[in-house]
């Protein structure tokens, strides 16, 4: 880890970082997050302060497989530039915190968390996006996002433009919308995601979009007793022929939640179109108990799509599962796949076994003497069939 400032450089002596969180989470962000807790000189503290707009850091992470044949044969993870985002205090004055006998000294030490985004992934989603668009919408969605290596699932509606105007739209994330919202990509919400080695489009469905060089498509999490000894195992198994990898967890190192009345403030939606033509749709039973509300939503271009994704979100948001797993190689745990939960030996429900989406992915890495070891936590979210 370096710290640079103009032509200043620090580097941060690696036994100093303590702890490293990346967070990729699908359903809300377009690209990973990362944080460090570190112990930093607190001048250096104070100028990443001052200086957060003018400043970068270069971070890489190298691992190896560390129980294999060859522990020592380390490659690179993530290695990037970044820039970062820090909420200390400005020093108020140097005796503040040096006393009299340690002013001006530079090797006194605060314990902080800085966190990073990617500088080009940061860069890349701001570009601006105007002009008259005409051809099949999967050309035009590749036109914005095509300039890196890209992960598309083939578009569900891939209608055809004509001379469509689009105001400016000053970064990747919102063109999207704008366009979702001329007609929709897919029955499900769509995910844009800007991963370190790649982009990815793709639908809420929880199918299957195909990756180059990948040895496996599914990946099954299995729940099983704790006294049960294949619950001890650690990491996942590939079986390349079936193109299935699975994960068996420990009942104790797993979390389901129902949460299905969390969505029942309204339970119909009335559209408005263009021309001003209302219809209602029902979006989900909220029961007897709780009064059924109707929300209005205005629907663009009479893009009546945009109801079915808000209701088949709706759907997805019922049922998740919270999955903590040592030993993985969570490089392989990508968006793209498709996730089967069984979870029923644990639950006792067979209802909660399923297809389900990676809505989130938090790789915690802890120090453990001069390395890191990594813990995994996985959050999905039971896949209902798209409805219309």
């Amino acid at each position: 880890m370096t710290y640079v400032h103009g032509d200043q450089t620090y580097v941060v002596d690696p036994n100093y970082i303590k702890s490293i969180v990346t967070d990729y989470d699908y359903d809300n962000n377009n690209f990973p997050l990362l944080y460090v807790t570190l112990s930093l000189s607190l001048k250096i503290v104070d100028q990443m302060v001052l200086n957060q707009g003018d400043s970068y850091i270069v971070f890489s992470i190298q691992r190896c497989v560390y129980n294999s044949e060859m522990p020592d044969l380390w490659t690179d993870y993530i290695s990037d530039r970044f820039v970062y985002f820090i909420t200390e205090d400005i020093n108020k004055k140097d005796d503040q915190d040096y006393e009299n006998s340690n002013e001006g000294r530079e090797d006194i030490f605060r314990a902080t968390t800085i966190g990073m985004i990617s500088a080009d992934l940061l860069n890349r989603n701001k570009k601006v996006v105007n002009g008259i668009m005409s051809g099949p919408m999967s050309s035009v969605v590749y036109y914005m996002l095509g300039d890196r290596k890209l992960l598309m699932e083939p578009l569900a509606n891939n209608v055809k433009l004509k001379r469509l105007f689009v105001s400016p739209q000053n970064s990747l994330s919102k063109a999207l919308k704008f366009l979702n919202n001329f007609a929709v990509f897919y029955p499900t919400p769509y995910r844009f995601f800007m991963d370190y080695d790649c982009t990815y489009m793709l639908s809420s469905s929880g199918n299957y979009t195909q990756k180059n060089d990948e040895t496996f498509n599914t990946i099954i999490i299995q729940a099983i007793n704790s006294y049960d000894e294949r619950s001890k195992v650690q990491g996942m198994s590939i079986d390349e022929g079936s193109g299935i990898a699975r994960i068996e967890v420990s009942g104790t190192d797993i979390q389901l939640s129902d949460m299905h009345m969390s969505d029942k403030s309204f339970g119909k939606m009335k559209m408005t179109q263009t021309d001003g033509k209302t219809s209602t749709k029902d979006v989900m039973n909220t029961g007897s108990v709780v009064v059924a509300k109707t929300k209005s939503v205005r629907v663009p271009n009479d893009n009546t799509g945009l109801v079915d994704n808000v209701k088949n979100g709706i759907n997805s948001n019922g049922i998740y599962v919270l999955v903590n797993k040592n030993d993985l190689n969570s490089e392989l745990v990508t968006v793209n796949k498709k996730y089967v939960v069984q979870a029923s030996d644990v639950y006792g429900d067979e209802s909660y076994n399923g297809t389900y989406l990676l809505g989130r992915k938090r790789e915690l890495y802890i120090r453990y003497d001069e390395y890191f070891v990594m813990s995994t936590m996985l959050l999905l979210r039971k896949v209902e069939p798209a409805q219309k």
